[in-house]
């Protein structure tokens, strides 16, 4: 731990309570139950779910920053509005609205209803005083120039995304091609922070499963991060559900399914290298989560009506969020850039992880595997999205659509088994991949 972040309320019924928050965390600030924090249920000035803290007390120096999130009446900083829906909008109706991130600092006051909250930002290790390394964004007539990495020959650009950009090139020991990934980090981190990123990212060259894409090396070179990575030559499930019309044969929908829970109960139930603590305990490891699991992340190594595929990028996401790199990387589809640091797609995203991603435990990806069976299915996405909403706030307050009143195709039987498993209001019915496995055993075709 290395800074805090503390909401400490100085006026209203909870005078005196402090909300202290000393890692990566996207929280609503509401009277609802699942908001953190939970304002007075009485005071009916403020919205079931207010405001959104966006959290990010690993970076340097820290990032705190605030939205409205559509409120009845408005949330003020410092004694200023930044954001409230108009009086003839509905809570829904306010998802259309784009409201803007405003950052904060130690000393500013928050004003919600009728409670007050002032922030302060304790720095709490002298570690993260280090002189900063600037990760700058490099130029697009960087990218246009292909990097240079000791090891490995570009070839050509396959493709980029929020995170860098994937290169197919040689490996000069091998002589065997992979997929180069080079990432573009876009806010300050110390070397701590590059430590960390590449400490984390090692883990995943622990995976060996035929549907996990293995990571082969991981490094820096001057101001870049890479990975080499397995390649896989016939895209992802996005590029086949093109060439169906966005709408996958139901053989090959849940042939792909089966492959990715298989490759996620090996991942969720690995046994990892053990930690050590403060205390000098040891913390067994086990598994895990890659909490940004969809279409896209899942690569084709063969074609033909039966092709085999495997998940990509295991360990990036959490990588990412343990070296306070990764602010802003979360871009659902059709978004805007006003999205705060969740890791994943909303899209694929249920609830739960939206609400707590800090604790996210493998069933969100058992959700995010039904989200893209789903996808696969009818082209759609379990929740209805439009370009321009407010993707947080449509996860929140929606349902997911019965997949049959999307394609009435759909085997009644397995309609049930994914609108079951695509639940997300409590608790998550399928809480392992080993689960779904079994209930979706008798529709699957090998």
């Amino acid at each position: 731990m290395e800074a805090q972040v503390i909401f400490e309320v100085t006026s209203g019924s909870l005078q005196g309570q402090k909300f202290v928050f000393d890692n990566i965390i996207t929280t609503l600030v509401g009277r609802h139950p699942d908001c953190y924090p939970k304002l007075p249920e009485d005071d009916t000035t403020v919205s079931r779910y207010h405001c959104v803290l966006d959290i990010n007390p690993l970076t340097q120096p820290p990032q705190v920053r605030i939205r409205d999130d559509g409120s009845c009446t408005g949330t003020y900083l410092n004694g200023q509005k930044i954001g409230q829906r108009s009086a003839t909008q509905t809570p829904e109706e306010s998802c259309q609205n784009n409201y803007p991130f405003h950052p904060l600092k130690t000393g500013d006051e928050i004003c919600i209803g009728k409670t007050t909250l002032r922030v302060s930002i304790e720095i709490l290790s002298n570690e993260f005083n280090a002189s900063p390394f600037i990760i700058s964004s490099p130029s697009q007539a960087f990218f246009n120039s292909p990097p240079q990495i000791p090891g490995y020959i570009i070839s050509k650009e396959l493709g980029r995304g929020g995170f860098g950009v994937v290169y197919l090139a040689d490996d000069e020991k091998t002589e065997k091609p992979i997929a180069l990934k080079v990432i573009r980090p876009q806010k300050q981190a110390d070397e701590n922070a590059r430590k960390k990123f590449l400490r984390e990212i090692k883990v995943s060259q622990y995976f060996n499963h035929p549907h996990i894409v293995q990571v082969l090396d991981a490094g820096e070179v001057e101001d870049l991060l890479f990975l080499a990575l397995e390649f896989c030559p016939y895209g992802t499930v996005n590029d086949l559900l093109k060439q169906y019309q966005y709408r996958l044969p139901l053989d090959l929908a849940l042939h792909i399914i089966h492959q990715i829970l298989d490759g996620l109960d090996y991942a969720h139930n690995l046994e990892l290298s053990p930690k050590q603590l403060p205390d000098g305990t040891i913390k067994p490891i086990k598994g895990i989560v890659h909490r940004d699991l969809k279409p896209g992340n899942i690569l084709c190594v063969s074609e033909g009506e039966k092709p085999t595929v495997k998940i990509a990028d295991f360990g990036l996401a959490k990588a990412f969020d343990l070296a306070g790199l990764n602010s802003d990387t979360c871009t659902p589809d059709n978004s805007n850039s006003e999205n705060p640091s969740v890791s994943g797609t909303y899209v694929f995203m249920c609830r739960q992880q939206v609400l707590d991603f800090k604790y996210a435990k493998p069933e969100v990806d058992v959700w995010a595997v039904v989200a893209c069976l789903y996808n696969m299915l009818t082209g759609l996405y379990p929740r209805n999205f439009s370009k321009g909403e407010n993707f947080l706030k449509v996860v929140l307050n929606s349902q997911p659509i019965p997949i049959r009143k999307r394609n009435t195709l759909v085997p009644k039987p397995l309609a049930e088994v994914i609108d079951l498993a695509l639940i997300d209001q409590h608790n998550l019915y399928f809480r392992t991949a080993a689960e779904l496995q079994q209930a979706l055993q008798p529709t699957f075709r090998r």
